[in-house]
């Protein structure tokens, strides 16, 4: 028996098992033509199950029936247009088609329309929605992502590592550079296309990476190729005035695949302004320096001759003993008391500029301790105003002895000072520990706890919008003739609290006393 063809060795029932349960929908369409052989229609023959469901018609609804009867004007649109042009070309039709069904369903349609001999069409349908929706998507995204690096106000290289015959990395080819990252003026992007690091950026080869130590010396090209093969990120500012380039750059470098990607952003106008920044203040320094040096020699020096001054003076007061012309005896003791005053403000000064000249040692103080010296050194006015102290217990905190007895001093030299005439003179003296959110706003980035120690008066007081004015050195609110100072006490008491990490404010009403806090600092 002689083998037969391979059709007559497969079961005809196959074919129409595998047509019915296909997952394209497929149409067997005859063509119709009229007496002038004019194609004219299309006849269904054979639809599969599939078919069925996209058209929502039934075998028995299409089988027979012309496809204009089914599908009114189905010559003149949609996928019966391209099936006539088949039939009259004699050429297969396959595309992807935005397709609405005859049952109301839209989405998109692989369509293959194939010659069924001369006799009609075959036309096959498979939906590709999800697909096509996954496709357009991915595309949109890689549409987003390319506006987003050509657009990025940064600068963007991706390179690919070049590797010679012993797969070390020789250079970087670029594959892609947007708009900011073609750092020459004279180069377009094109020419950046398939173009090397080392030829378009030569002394990338030999200049040293910022920052290398000397034992660990590294070039900025060695450093790429240290960063593409051990994928550890490493970021740095770089002055490159080579190679057509000029100016500073933050650069950031990645591991990207068998490469790098590099990020770098312009800062050449921040690095100009930071190093102005630090010429004027390594200026003003320096004048700072030369001017406390200055006030500090001054009022040093000047202490001599008022001592002569005031000495001369009490010769001549007591050679001129009961002199009757009580005229010379005004003019010294006007002489006498404009030399007291004049040794208080040098005395004064001297003290201001010895805290901004002289870096003195910190330890533990108890605040207590400090405070009993400066009211034993206070004592006399105190008796003299009948003054009522009142005193908590005070902390331990870090600081200079010297200076914290000294804004003691200040503060509650300050309250009896300016006390309401005819009233005794009441100051508190307290001290707490203070949460975060209740610092002043010069504080609060500081990161340190604090205790807040305040003097609190029934004094004069004084308006608020005069605060800043009263801690500014020489400064006064009141006529010398009411109130003796000399316009360093309370400058002296924010310097000290300065020295220390902390801060001096103040809160008070006319007539209704004042509140000095200094905020010191516990760690």
């Amino acid at each position: 028996m002689n083998a037969g063809s391979p059709s007559t060795l497969i079961d005809p029932s196959l074919f129409k098992i595998a047509l019915q349960f296909s997952a394209n929908a497929i149409a067997l369409c005859e063509a119709v033509c009229d007496e002038t052989g004019t194609l004219v229609d299309f006849r269904f023959r054979l639809v599969n199950k599939r078919y069925e469901e996209v058209t929502n018609h039934s075998t028995e609804e299409l089988c027979g029936q012309l496809a204009t009867e089914v599908f009114p004007r189905s010559l003149e649109t949609g996928i019966w247009k391209h099936a006539a042009n088949v039939v009259l070309t004699g050429r297969g039709f396959r595309e992807e088609i935005y397709h609405t069904t005859n049952g109301g369903h839209t989405g998109w349609f692989d369509v293959t329309i194939s010659p069924w001999d001369e006799r009609g069409i075959i036309i096959s349908l498979m939906e590709v929605s999800e697909q096509k929706a996954r496709i357009l998507a991915e595309r949109q995204q890689a549409a987003f992502l390319r506006e987003v690096v050509y657009n990025s106000l940064n600068g963007i290289w991706v390179v690919e590592a070049i590797r010679g015959a012993d797969g070390a990395i020789v250079d970087f080819r670029f594959l892609l550079v947007n708009e900011v990252g073609i750092l020459v003026p004279s180069l377009a992007p094109g020419q950046f296309d398939q173009t090397t690091l080392l030829t378009l950026f030569p002394s990338t080869g030999y200049l040293p990476f910022p920052g290398a130590d000397p034992p660990h010396h590294q070039t900025i090209f060695e450093r790429y190729v240290t960063v593409a093969t051990t994928g550890v990120s490493t970021t740095f500012d770089l002055d490159y005035q080579h190679d057509g380039v000029s100016g500073w750059f933050w650069v950031a470098v990645n591991k990207l695949n068998d490469g790098l990607m590099l990020t770098f952003l312009d800062i050449t106008d921040l690095k100009q302004t930071q190093q102005q920044l630090e010429r004027t203040n390594r200026e003003l320094r320096q004048t700072n320096q030369n001017l406390e040096h200055f006030a500090y020699v001054s009022s040093h020096d000047l202490q001599e001759p008022l001592r002569k001054i005031q000495s001369f003076g009490d010769l001549l007061t007591s050679r001129l003993g009961n002199h009757p012309d009580e005229d010379i005896i005004d003019i010294v003791r006007r002489m006498q008391g404009s030399a007291k005053r004049m040794q208080v403000l040098v005395k004064d000064l001297l003290a201001y500029s010895r805290l901004t000249t002289r870096q003195e040692d910190f330890g533990l103080v108890l605040l207590n301790r400090v405070l009993t010296e400066s009211l034993d050194d206070l004592q006399p006015l105190i008796a003299e105003k009948r003054a009522i102290i009142e005193v908590d217990a005070l902390p331990t905190v870090p600081g200079n002895a010297t200076q914290l007895r000294q804004l003691f001093f200040c503060l509650i030299h300050n309250a009896l000072k300016f006390h309401k005439p005819g009233t005794v003179p009441i100051i508190d003296v307290s001290a707490v520990l203070v949460e975060p959110a209740g610092l002043p706003p010069a504080l609060l980035e500081t990161g340190r706890h604090y205790v807040a120690m305040s003097i609190d008066d029934n004094g004069i007081g004084f308006d608020e919008k005069y605060t800043d004015r009263i801690f500014t050195i020489f400064q006064r609110l009141h006529a010398r003739g009411r109130y003796d100072g000399t316009g360093i006490g309370l400058a002296l008491a924010r310097k000290i609290t300065e020295n220390h990490g902390g801060a001096l404010t103040a809160r008070s009403r006319p007539g209704q006393g004042s509140t000095f806090t200094a905020w010191l600092s516990v760690g």
